[in-house]
């Protein structure tokens, strides 16, 4: 589905009930996707921050450093 969308790029970050690891990354690879414990990155210059733990989050928002 994700592989279909020209331009766009599948960024994810692992839940808390993601224990097959290793295959989600395995399948998100397959298609140019990325999975991350923590994403801090950058897209079309806009800083983003995606973490599925709320404490991480809140600190990123606290810092101002991120637009999303």
């Amino acid at each position: 589905m994700f592989a279909g969308i020209n331009g766009a790029k599948f960024i994810a970050v692992y839940g808390n009930c993601d224990t097959a690891r290793a295959e989600l990354a395995d399948v998100a690879a397959r298609f140019g996707g990325e999975m991350h414990e923590v994403y801090d990155g950058q897209i079309d210059g806009k800083r983003i921050f995606m973490a599925h733990k709320p404490e991480l989050a809140k600190e990123a928002i606290e810092s101002g450093k991120f637009d999303l």
